[in-house]
C-alpha cells in the first residue's frame, strides 16, 4: 500500500508529515465510504 502512494507520489516535496496526514484523510473517506454503503445496502 505505502509503495503504491510512494510511487503514485514521487519526489521529494512530500514531507513525511503531509504523508501522514493523507492516510489518515485516506482512512477517514473510506470509514464514511463503508458507512453509506452498508446505508445504502
Amino acid at each position: 500500500m505505502e509503495n503504491l502512494i510512494h510511487t503514485h507520489f514521487r519526489g521529494p516535496s512530500i514531507t513525511q508529515q503531509s504523508h501522514r496526514s493523507f492516510i489518515n484523510t485516506a482512512s477517514k473517506f473510506h470509514l464514511q465510504f463503508c458507512y453509506f454503503s452498508s446505508k445504502i445496502l
